[in-house]
């Protein structure tokens, strides 16, 4: 009889141990899922204020591109670093800070001269300070001069 009740107490702690391998091993995995699962959801709120940010900086650059603008000042206005702003920006618009500026400057440019605005002061109402920059990229982003495309216009 007491044999059977050694060999039982043996059963029973050997369950115990058994559950509480199998509670720690739970434990540990939900643990891990916690993290993955929090880390993933920070991630992409992280990702969609990134984007928002940037958002806000286009919507900047619209509204001031008549003004000097640098690349620096407009990270700095976002608050982010210039890697991660560069990185969303190109993923947004297709093309870098310079590229986007010099182009948008050049479409509000292009509607000023179909307005009838002069030439000579164009340019300088897009945020170029000087006339050669600005016909320079007239030409690149519409395949003729500011005066070409006025006499088309």
């Amino acid at each position: 009889h007491s044999t059977q009740i050694a060999s039982t107490n043996f059963l029973i702690r050997g369950i115990l141990l058994f559950c509480e391998i199998i509670k720690e091993t739970v434990s540990v995995l939900l643990s891990l899922f916690a993290r993955v699962y929090f880390e993933e959801n920070v991630s992409a709120l992280i990702a969609k204020e990134n984007r928002q940010l940037v958002m806000h900086s286009i919507e900047y650059i619209k509204n001031h591109f008549d003004e000097e603008l640098t690349l620096a000042e407009i990270v700095h206005r976002s608050a982010m670093s210039k890697t991660n702003f560069c990185t969303i920006f190109h993923s947004i618009t297709g093309m870098s800070f310079k590229e986007y500026l010099n182009r948008y400057r050049i479409e509000q440019a292009a509607e000023m001269i179909v307005s009838g605005d002069k030439i000579s002061v164009v340019g300088n109402r897009c945020g170029y300070s000087d006339f050669s920059t600005f016909y320079r990229n007239f030409k690149k982003y519409m395949a003729m001069s500011p005066s070409e495309f006025a006499n088309k216009a």
